[in-house]
């Protein structure tokens, strides 16, 4: 198991999880959203190939809509 922040939020995965396969885990919707791993924006192509790793600092940014 790795434990990883998600958005302020301390979360433990299986070792070698992908970005991919964590966002399946939570339900999210990968429409309109980015993710950035310790600050480094991965491209969406990337996120089957990327794993998480021992502390890393995940955010997950939805876009919205607005003025």
């Amino acid at each position: 198991m790795v434990t990883v922040k998600i958005n302020s939020k301390r979360e433990k995965f299986p070792k070698g999880t992908s970005i991919h396969h964590m966002i399946q885990q939570k339900n999210i919707p990968t429409s309109g959203i980015a993710i950035a791993i310790n600050q480094q924006v991965i491209n969406r192509t990337l996120w089957e190939d990327t794993f998480l790793q021992e502390n890393d600092s995940v955010i997950i940014i939805k876009a919205t809509q607005g003025g």
